[in-house]
């Protein structure tokens, strides 16, 4: 058995194996599990405390209200579908004054009328199929690019100022080191932090990388923030496995963090509040730990809003952004990779108080919502995307 030494910042060494890991010994084990929960301890004692949790199975929705009196089928029944195009394997929309981008895999990003930002031509035939061009957001006078190489595992944050034909030509501004899945790669410029969230790099809970997301120093598994133009970086929450989808939305950070075995989870919390959401030794309201000491060390991390379970073994939630269109203003529009339907949530102050549900007809394995202020779009696993209005 082959394994690596990771250095993961003040707290220490961290065992790590390449390759699967089902073969590690429980002592390894227990060394990262002890390191990790050490260093998780300070950071839960500080987390301001959250609203009560709301479990809640997909399908179901919330006590109606005399302002929103729908059916559960309320989304399908006043929501109108509109082909915009067809892309490949498109992964992100991002919105700019210019209109829409789509984000492709592939190393394009491209405009719905067909224009091409760039095109780095990156090779996804082989490695991860979580690997390629994962993310854009744009500022003023440049934009930003989120790669994960599928030759090696390595990803790295662009900064572009110019036409670019490859990343060569690019700023590299921050790598983060080799891994086989969970990259993430969703970024929001607000004000002059640029966020970004990046996955724990690993095969799943019994893979001791996972542990990073519970060392904040390792910036792995995490909602990180880059004060632009500087040097200056930032974890703003920890305890996450694949934060592929999310949105900070008015001082509050909503997170989908895409289950391992068995739950999805929508996380809520204030961004001052440095929230640990657990993983991975929590999923959902579960602790995968078979230790009761590590289980009641993190007992007090800011669990999930909205919790369901896996549907035939497959289901990968994705988060997209808060809404202000006719009836839906103030609603988180969130759907999942595998399920293919939209749902729409309402927030108080981080308290869920209503959700609705769309049991239609299925919109395709959906990989991103956006937004360009009067429509929401999405964007599927096939390379379908749509514009979604109001009837």
């Amino acid at each position: 058995m082959m394994v690596r030494v990771l250095a993961v910042g003040a707290v220490g060494l961290v065992l790590a194996l390449t390759g699967c890991s089902k073969g590690f010994t429980q002592e390894e084990l227990d060394a990262a599990v002890a390191e990790a929960v050490e260093s998780a301890v300070s950071t839960v004692a500080t987390t301001a405390e959250v609203p009560s949790p709301v479990t809640s199975i997909l399908l179901t929705t919330t006590t109606e209200d005399k302002t929103r009196t729908f059916s559960v089928a309320s989304l399908e029944q006043i929501l109108e579908v509109t082909d915009v195009g067809t892309f490949n394997e498109p992964v992100q929309l991002v919105d700019d004054v210019s209109g829409m981008w789509v984000v492709e895999r592939g190393g394009r990003v491209v405009s719905f009328d067909g224009e091409v930002l760039v095109d780095l031509e990156i090779d996804i035939s082989e490695g991860s199929q979580e690997s390629g061009l994962l993310g854009l957001e744009f500022g003023d006078d440049r934009y930003w690019l989120y790669v994960a190489n599928p030759e090696d595992g390595t990803s790295g944050l662009y900064e572009v100022t110019s036409e670019i034909e490859s990343l060569d030509e690019a700023r590299l501004i921050r790598g983060w080191g080799e891994a086989p899945f969970h990259f993430g790669g969703h970024m929001e410029l607000h004000g002059e932090w640029l966020y970004i969230g990046v996955g724990d790099g690993a095969f799943g809970p019994d893979d001791l990388r996972a542990f990073e997301a519970q060392v904040r120093e390792a910036d792995r598994g995490a909602i990180l923030r880059w004060r632009t133009g500087t040097d200056e970086w930032e974890v703003v929450a920890n305890g996450l496995r694949n934060p592929w989808g999310w949105t900070l939305h008015e001082g509050w950070l909503y997170v989908g963090d895409v289950g391992h075995g068995q739950w999805e989870e929508v996380n809520v919390a204030n961004v001052d509040s440095n929230p640990n959401f657990g993983w991975p030794v929590y999923e959902g309201f579960t602790c995968l730990v078979d230790k009761g000491a590590v289980c009641a060390a993190l007992d007090d991390h800011t669990r999930p809003t909205i919790v369901y379970h896996h549907t035939n073994k497959c289901s990968a939630v994705i988060v997209g952004p808060v809404v202000d269109i006719s009836w839906l203003d103030g609603a988180l529009m969130w759907g999942d990779l595998c399920i293919g339907y939209l749902e729409a949530a309402w927030f108080d102050e981080g308290v869920l108080v209503e959700r609705r549900s769309w049991p239609g007809e299925p919109i395709g394995a959906i990989t991103s919502i956006g937004t360009d202020g009067k429509s929401i779009y999405v964007s599927t696993l096939g390379g379908r995307v749509v514009r979604v209005d109001p009837k």
